[in-house]
């Protein structure tokens, strides 16, 4: 049960722990009961936030949050989605000056087609600056991984459709499609 809050026959207040059959704290008032308890949870939250502190700092987010655990970039992406202000703040300090995802979404409704993740990362050019193409991650660069992630955000949008059992190849939705085509801005090339 954990700890107990008993009256004394005096008046004042005592603790009794169910778990060490003690009294941890007796001849209190109501106010230094309220205290205590609020010192015990705060010094439970410092420890609890120390150990998430930890594994996010490990790179073992999941070990805090479980399938819950969210990266920064998705983080900012659904506080620019609810109007939040960190992402206005760090999309202006980025050195990038546009994100990947908005780039690719301009590209893809500007040219349509078929997307392979190579494609998207030539329509990227410049939003990896920094990251090298030196190593495969299953079969694909790292620059392909994440513009695979980025197609794929594209599909949870409703803006792409991923083709074939590993699903190497895009295309337009039909209302995607159907949205390109009636837009006036868009330049023929």
């Amino acid at each position: 049960m954990g700890n107990q809050i008993i009256r004394q026959p005096d008046g004042h207040y005592a603790v009794f722990s169910t778990v060490t059959g003690t009294i941890i704290r007796w001849d209190a008032t109501k106010d230094e009961i309220v205290e205590w308890f609020a010192e015990q949870a705060a010094e439970d939250a410092r420890q609890n936030v120390r150990r998430k502190i930890e594994h996010v700092a490990a790179g073992e987010a999941r070990r805090a949050y479980f399938q819950f655990a969210t990266t920064w970039d998705e983080a900012l992406e659904t506080d620019r989605k609810n109007g939040g202000d960190a992402s206005a703040d760090k999309e202006a300090k980025r050195d990038m000056t546009e994100r990947p995802i908005d780039v690719l979404r301009h590209t893809v409704l500007a040219e349509g087609g078929e997307w392979t993740a190579r494609r998207a990362v030539d329509a990227l050019d410049g939003c990896y600056k920094g990251m090298r193409d030196d190593g495969t991650v299953g079969g694909l660069a790292p620059t392909q991984q994440r513009a695979r992630v980025e197609l794929n955000k594209l599909v949870d949008q409703g803006l792409l459709v991923k083709h074939g059992k590993i699903g190497k190849l895009w295309t337009l939705t039909d209302e995607a499609e159907r949205k390109r085509s009636e837009d006036p801005e868009r330049s023929e090339t």
